[in-house]
């Protein structure tokens, strides 16, 4: 069994999805949600292994569509090696892209999670077996919640891209605050700096830096595209005390799957 967004045994367990596409506005005519439904096809694949390992833990699909209201949508499924299903995540835009709602579904847990963002409040929802668990936070700014992630880097890319530090806060949901982040640029290690930029996040508190491994991506400069996470999962297994460390690759999925 796995469980997404655990709690796990590290202080914070801040296991972000990261997807390197840039959030768009689309002037295409409302369609219907069965039409996206049929005409959706998986954008970028996302395999997760054990770091240091080739042990394949799971993988990511991550599609983009259009809703009726003519707003972005991001799905993501995750499924075993095997393909069988762990999870499905919907995230749905709104007029700022770093802070977007979503809805996960953990079938295999019995569990969901709802996210809403207002003006000024979060909405967070939680079920497990049933039992559900409500709770609000004022919103603080800059403001970055799951995929968000992704669209605050666009936004800060030069600045990053010059060696400065931006600093963020993100939502954890299950533990329902809002901790502060610190991205910065570091030295690639094993890419070359002048095609990739290499990222850290970690927590903006020095005593807790300490006791929390930070997170490293990769980003590819053409096209801004992360290609690489190293960090803390957002899939917990029952039978490992810690939630396991894994290094993701992702890619669009016209070239994974390209005879």
């Amino acid at each position: 069994m796995y469980s997404l967004y655990s709690t796990g045994s590290r202080v914070f367990n801040i296991a972000i999805v990261l997807l390197g596409a840039a959030v768009f506005h689309s002037t295409a005519a409302p369609i219907t949600e069965q039409e996206n439904t049929e005409k959706k096809s998986p954008d970028i694949i996302g395999e997760a292994f054990r770091q240091g390992s080739n042990e394949l833990l799971y993988r990511e699909r991550h599609q983009y569509t259009i809703n009726a209201s003519d707003q972005l949508e991001h799905n993501v499924t995750y499924t075993q090696p095997n393909g069988a299903p762990l999870a499905y995540k919907k995230i749905s835009y709104n007029d700022q892209a770093t802070a977007p709602s979503f809805e996960l579904t953990d079938s295999l847990n019995n569990e969901t999670l709802r996210v809403n963002i207002a003006e000024k409040i979060i909405s967070i929802a939680y079920a497990k077996n049933d039992v559900l668990q409500e709770s609000k936070l004022d919103i603080k700014q800059p403001l970055v919640v799951d995929a968000g992630f992704d669209p605050f880097v666009q936004n800060n890319w030069e600045s990053l891209s010059r060696g400065n530090s931006e600093e963020f806060y993100f939502l954890l949901p299950r533990r329902e605050k809002l901790v502060e982040l610190r991205l910065t640029s570091h030295t690639c290690s094993d890419v070359k700096p002048d095609t990739h930029l290499c990222l850290s996040l970690e927590i903006n508190n020095w005593l807790l830096r300490i006791l929390v491994d930070p997170i490293e991506l990769t980003y590819q400069r053409e096209g801004r595209r992360l290609t690489r996470y190293l960090g803390v999962s957002n899939l917990s297994f029952p039978d490992e005390e810690d939630t396991p460390q894994v290094d993701i690759h992702y890619q669009p999925a016209s070239e994974k799957y390209h005879d």
